[in-house]
């Protein structure tokens, strides 16, 4: 996707703000592509992402995102939310937080899927 290029290319960035909220074109297919951008990303030390709504998008997705985020060593403030992304589980979610927490230098957490948070 064009939005992974970009942020390939982008390797003085530091700080990531994405608003998706609301898009229903945004799926599987562009949260992969996310990732592989974030994986490009070495300078990145925050992240904000809002998916609220986008209801195409599925565990296969964040799942992918999930191991972007592993990639971004430098990290250290990540907030993410997915509230009313039907496709995505609690359970998904879970599993990648420890392994960005490990990956990463994270001081600062906020993810929340379906009415649960990890802070």
């Amino acid at each position: 996707g064009g939005l992974g290029r970009a942020l390939g290319n982008a390797k003085g960035l530091t700080t990531l703000d994405l608003l998706f909220s609301g898009c229903l074109q945004l799926g599987d297919a562009g949260a992969t592509a996310l990732a592989q951008g974030l994986g490009c990303g070495a300078s990145l030390t925050t992240v904000d992402v809002d998916f609220t709504g986008c209801d195409r998008l599925s565990d296969a997705g964040i799942a992918s995102f999930g191991d972007g985020l592993c990639s971004a060593a430098k990290l250290t403030s990540l907030s993410v939310d997915f509230t009313d992304c039907g496709l995505v589980t609690n359970g998904t979610v879970a599993g990648w937080i420890p392994g960005v927490e490990k990956a990463t230098h994270l001081t600062s957490l906020n993810v929340i899927c379906s009415g649960q948070s990890w802070t």
